[in-house]
């Protein structure tokens, strides 16, 4: 007859045995870069349709990058470059996405590059037939030639995920526009949101692979595999679960947390020893191709003799 203790330790599968589902960092590059030109080409339609903003200016400076623009960028591209600039323009059910950044800083084949004749610079195309221009030049120039009704910024007073754009940003952006297209800046807010939130088939399909790393990792972490009663502490528990999340080339999403529920004593959140007689609780999130896990569980460690 197994035991009860033999029973958790046998049936508790290990996250080394999911390895295998981790793939290299060339393939999950090539991977993410797919599913964002998917994204832009349905995604992106659908939300400035129902938001009823035909420009979307996403800016930011490299070192204090907008939320946002880290899910706009290829998946090799770790960080704006200097200012970067995306503008997407709606017209008739589709996006024609465009970028003002400096050459070759990975945007190309996902963006069109539209600032190619920057005013004073060494890295300027000379074969370019644009005009030389500075990047705020260039930007009106574009916004001249889409003439939206609604151009959206991203400033909120709600959505933390919406309120990206620095204030000198909004400046710049604000005096380089014609005085008719100043009173047309609207709060994207819900393009931000709309953006972030909503996923397509194959990226749901994925995450459903990505949560059972999540619970893998949890399942092992609270077994008799981990924890030993009386020996083990939370903080035993909750580096074990991070420490095997970077050592399968996953990165925490945010700092676990593992605690104990005790009779008598309510939660303690700070590192204890676990006893038994304790409800473990954890509350951990893993990101994998460019998704984030956000999980609790609980588990009761057994008194002995029951079952």
């Amino acid at each position: 007859m197994v035991s009860n203790e033999d029973f958790l330790v046998l049936n508790a599968p290990c996250m080394k045995d999911l390895k295998t589902k981790i793939k290299p960092l060339r393939e999950q590059i090539q991977i993410r870069d797919e599913w964002l030109v998917e994204r832009m080409e349905t995604v992106m339609p659908q939300i400035m349709e129902r938001c009823g903003i035909d420009l979307w200016i996403v800016a930011c400076n490299e070192y204090n990058e907008d939320p946002v623009i880290f899910t706009m960028m290829p998946a090799s591209m770790m960080t704006a470059r200097r200012t970067t600039i995306l503008v997407f323009s709606y017209k008739d059910g589709k996006v024609r996405r465009m970028s003002l950044a400096r050459p070759r800083v990975g945007l190309d084949g996902i963006y069109e590059s539209r600032w190619t004749n920057p005013k004073g610079s060494v890295w300027a195309n000379n074969n370019s037939t644009d005009p030389c221009e500075t990047q705020y030049e260039c930007l009106a120039r574009i916004i001249r030639e889409a003439d939206p009704e609604k151009i959206g910024l991203n400033f909120s007073e709600h959505f933390a995920f919406g309120d990206g754009l620095s204030h000198k940003l909004y400046e710049l952006i604000y005096e380089a526009m014609d005085e008719k297209y100043r009173e047309r800046i609207v709060s994207a807010e819900y393009l931000c949101v709309g953006w972030l939130e909503t996923r397509t088939e194959k990226e749901m399909a994925a995450y459903t692979g990505i949560m059972q790393l999540a619970h893998t990792m949890i399942k092992e972490a609270f077994s008799s595999r981990v924890v030993m009663p009386g020996v083990t502490k939370t903080d035993d528990v909750k580096y074990f679960m991070m420490q095997n999340a970077l050592d399968l080339g996953l990165n925490p999403w945010f700092d676990f947390e593992v605690s104990v529920r005790r009779e008598n004593v309510g939660t303690i959140y700070e590192n204890t020893l676990i006893m038994p007689g304790d409800i473990l609780h954890c509350d951990v999130g893993l990101k994998y191709l460019g998704l984030c896990t956000d999980t609790q569980e609980n588990a009761y460690v057994l008194k002995l003799g029951e079952t």
